[in-house]
C-alpha cells in the first residue's frame, strides 16, 4: 500500500527576504529613537551634575561668605609674581560634595598645599586615583589615556572667568601683563576677571550686581585630553581638583579649569577657551541662582557675553 507524503511547509526564499527587509526597516526606525533616548538621559544627568555643583557653591558661600578662588596660591617673597598651588575651585568645594576624605588627603601645612609643578607625585596622585563622576558629563568620551591627561579623568565643568582669559594665550603672563601688579589691574590680568572665578578670586554674591539668575557661574566644557576629537581642538584638555597649569609660577593654561566668553569663542566653537559639550546643539550652564540652562550654540554673542559678567550692567536675556 502506498503512503501519501505530505509536502513540507516553510518560508520561501522570497518570503524570508521580505521578512528580513521588514526587520531591517524597523531597526532603522527604532535605532535613532533609542539613541535619542540615551542622549536625553545623559543630558539630564549632566544637568543634575551641575545642580549638585551649584548647591555645593551656595553652601560654600554660606560658610565662607564668598565663592572659592578660581585657583589658590600666594605672591612670591619679592611681591613681583605669583606662585600657584595647583588646586582649583573644584578642590575647595569637595567637603560640600561629600568628598571630605579626598579633601583631607590633599591638605598640607599651608592649607591646600603647594605641590610645585608635578602631577605625577605626591598628593596629585591621590586625585588621579579618584574618579569623581560628578565632574564628568556622561556624554563625554573617556580621554583618560590621551596625550595630555597623564591618567587624570575627563573634566567637563569650568568656572566662568568672564569675557576674557589672558591676551594671546591663557596664561597669567601674556601680552601686556608681565608682573603681579598688572595681573591684578590689567583688563587681561588673571587676577582681574569680570566673571566669578579667576586666580585668587573672592567674589561675593553681593558683588554680582547683574543678578544671580542672569550670571553664568559654571560652564560645561568638552575635554579633548590633548588630542583633537570631533569638534574639539587638541588644546581643550581640562583638569579638576588639581591642575598643572594652576601650579605654575605664575599660573598657565587657565582654560584647564576656567572658561571665558571671548568674542571669537562661541559655544561649541571648539577652541580651548570656548564653552561647549558633546550634546548636540549647545551646552549646559550653571547660573548663580542654582538653575541650570541649556544654551544654544547659535546664541547671540552679545547676550552670551552679557550673562558672563557679574557687574557689567548689561541687559541680557536667556531667551534671546
Amino acid at each position: 500500500m502506498s503512503r501519501r507524503v505530505k509536502p513540507l511547509s516553510g518560508f520561501t526564499l522570497v518570503e524570508l527576504l521580505v521578512v528580513i527587509a521588514i526587520i531591517g526597516v524597523l531597526v532603522g526606525l527604532l535605532l535613532p529613537a533609542v539613541q535619542a533616548a540615551r542622549e536625553a538621559a545623559r543630558r539630564m544627568q549632566c544637568s543634575n551634575n551641575l545642580k549638585q555643583i551649584g548647591l555645593a557653591l551656595h553652601n560654600y558661600e554660606t560658610a565662607f561668605k564668598a565663592m572659592p578662588a578660581g585657583c589658590n596660591g600666594i605672591p612670591n617673597a619679592a611681591g613681583t609674581s605669583f606662585n600657584g598651588h595647583g588646586w582649583t575651585w573644584h578642590a575647595s568645594i569637595l567637603p560640600f560634595l561629600e568628598q571630605n576624605n579626598l579633601y583631607n588627603a590633599i591638605q598640607g601645612p599651608d592649607g591646600m598645599g603647594n605641590e610645585r609643578g608635578d602631577q605625577n607625585s605626591g598628593k596629585p596622585l591621590v586625585v588621579r586615583a579618584t574618579i569623581l563622576r560628578l565632574f564628568w558629563c556622561p556624554s563625554q568620551p573617556d580621554v583618560t589615556p590621551a596625550s595630555q591627561k597623564n591618567g587624570y579623568q575627563p573634566a567637563n565643568y569650568n568656572g566662568n572667568m568672564g569675557t576674557r582669559i589672558g591676551n594671546g594665550n591663557d596664561d597669567c603672563i601674556c601680552v601686556g601683563v608681565t608682573n603681579l601688579q598688572q595681573m591684578m589691574s590689567n583688563p587681561w590680568g588673571c587676577m582681574n576677571g569680570d566673571g566669578i572665578f579667576y586666580v585668587r578670586s573672592r567674589v561675593r554674591f553681593a558683588d554680582v550686581s547683574d543678578g544671580l539668575a542672569n550670571t553664568i557661574f559654571v560652564s560645561e566644557v568638552p575635554d579633548s585630553g590633548g588630542d583633537a576629537i570631533a569638534h574639539v581642538s587638541a588644546g581643550a584638555d581640562r583638569r579638576v581638583v588639581f591642575s598643572g597649569g594652576a601650579d605654575s609660577n605664575p599660573p598657565t593654561e587657565m582654560s584647564e579649569f576656567l572658561i571665558a566668553a571671548e568674542t571669537n569663542d562661541p559655544i561649541n566653537g571648539g577652541a580651548e577657551e570656548a564653552a561647549g559639550s558633546f550634546h548636540p546643539g549647545g551646552a549646559h550652564f550653571l547660573m548663580g541662582d542654582g538653575s541650570v540652562q541649556f544654551l544654544s550654540e547659535n546664541m547671540d554673542m552679545t547676550t552670551y557675553r552679557a550673562i558672563s559678567t557679574r557687574a557689567g550692567g548689561e541687559v541680557g536675556r536667556l531667551d534671546q
